[in-house]
């Protein structure tokens, strides 16, 4: 990939006659900088005076003050600025240079400074919102943290939840994303493509292993399963024995491998017994996981 000079104000002076057109290109929302061209068409000459540049998107190899940047070199004179080769969802917001509005007025390049062009990218904007129930009771909790992360943003997105637990990502591009709730052993994907507001409810669970005397046992190895995917989420207790997870609403199976040397005794929320039951996951269910683990007899 093509990287231009940083700073674009050392770059060699144009020759007499003509000047240097640098501009940038931004994207709403956080969302990754699409490849794009950006053609000057003279109005005189459509043919001889067209000059098109390639705009550099995101790209790990990229510092973000070299994303989206673009520079061409033109003969004195009166442009048409075209966008070319940018593909959906995005869209031209705005382009300007100074006050110009380049959608609409042509761009004169005169024999005074660079000039400088601002192009902005807009993207159909969907909600992805929901609520977040508590750990330890059935009521909502303020304040917590999640995040949603995808391909399609340049980077991760945070939220609070508010006083009646609920949250609220706007405008974000279609996409395939991961919704964290933070902090947390795991991810829910969320698709965005269709529905203009995409709702997720999320419990949060904590659950602990420990041994009969209650000392916490660390590594046992915790899933959950539903009729329709054998394998919803996947953890392992940490050195403390908890671990914590953010599932929607459903009937979940949870099951459990202990580390060496020990044998699950029982394993409890609340009053279900999930060694023999399901877990019901809903804003009325219970919040704590509890397993207790003894020792391996020899030889069984």
């Amino acid at each position: 990939i093509h990287v231009p000079d940083r700073d674009l104000s050392g770059i060699e002076i144009p020759l007499p006659g003509r000047r240097r057109v640098v501009g940038r290109v931004s994207t709403e929302n956080g969302a990754a900088i699409p490849a794009l061209r950006i053609a000057l068409v003279g109005a005189e000459s459509a043919v001889a005076s067209a000059s098109a540049v390639e705009v550099l998107p995101a790209h790990p190899e990229l510092t973000p003050s070299e994303q989206g940047v673009f520079s061409v070199v033109v003969p004195v004179g009166e442009y048409r600025v075209v966008v070319q080769d940018l593909d959906l969802p995005y869209s031209v917001g705005s382009f300007t240079s100074g006050p110009a509005d380049l959608l609409r007025d042509t761009l004169k390049v005169g024999a005074g400074d660079t000039e400088n062009l601002a192009l902005a990218l807009s993207i159909p904007g969907f909600t992805v919102s929901g609520h977040v129930y508590a750990v330890s009771d059935g009521n909502s909790r303020d304040g917590s943290r999640l995040s949603l992360s995808g391909k399609t943003l340049r980077e991760t997105l945070y939220v609070v939840s508010g006083p009646d637990s609920s949250f609220r990502f706007p405008s974000v591009p279609s996409g395939d994303y991961m919704l964290r709730v933070e902090p947390g052993d795991n991810s829910i994907r969320v698709l965005v493509n269709r529905a203009d507001v995409v709702d997720v409810d999320l419990v949060s669970l904590r659950g602990r292993a420990s041994a009969e005397s209650g000392a916490p046992v660390a590594g046992v190895t915790v899933w959950f399963s539903t009729a329709s995917d054998p394998l919803v989420f996947l953890t392992r207790t940490r050195d403390d024995g908890t671990f914590t997870v953010a599932l929607t609403r459903g009937s979940y199976r949870v099951q459990l491998s202990a580390p060496s040397g020990y044998v699950l005794k029982a394993l409890t929320a609340g009053t279900v017994d999930l060694t023999e039951e399901t877990l019901p996951v809903s804003e009325a269910g219970p919040r704590e996981l509890q397993a207790v683990l003894e020792p391996r007899v020899s030889g069984s």
